[in-house]
């Protein structure tokens, strides 16, 4: 081996290290996108575009007044639907789904992009 290749390679990064800082160019802190119920509301009340990422029969429990319905594993072939010129609040039944779907958002360009923390079950506007 070359004494060029033998460097590169002693030197590389590490698997682990290496998705760790792809993950942090990619993904902002948690702190940054999950937001409280009490921040929803003021976003929502201010007019940002809201996202239930539910599947559709989830929904008999209840939506969000003007939120828009796009299941979790929709997101990928129709986030195109998502305004990336304005705030996009979204939620799911627990606050798991509405996380995925807002880091995927977030690798897709959309910055200002938050899931409620608790989703539905804790977020109630009127």
């Amino acid at each position: 081996m070359l004494g060029r290749e033998r460097h590169a390679l002693e030197n590389r990064p590490s698997d682990e290290k290496r998705r760790e800082e792809e993950l942090s160019v990619v993904i902002p802190p948690l702190e940054q996108i999950v937001i409280s119920p009490e921040k929803a509301t003021e976003l929502w009340a201010a007019g940002a575009y809201v996202l239930d990422v539910r599947e559709p029969f989830e929904t008999a429990r209840g939506i969000v007044p003007a939120a828009n319905l796009i299941p979790l594993g929709q997101i990928p072939e129709r986030f195109a639907e998502i305004p990336g010129d304005r705030e996009v609040v979204i939620y799911c039944a627990a606050g798991r789904r509405s996380l995925d779907a807002a880091c995927f958002l977030y690798t897709k360009g959309f910055k200002v992009v938050y899931s409620v923390d608790g989703g539905i079950s804790r977020w109630r506007p009127s």
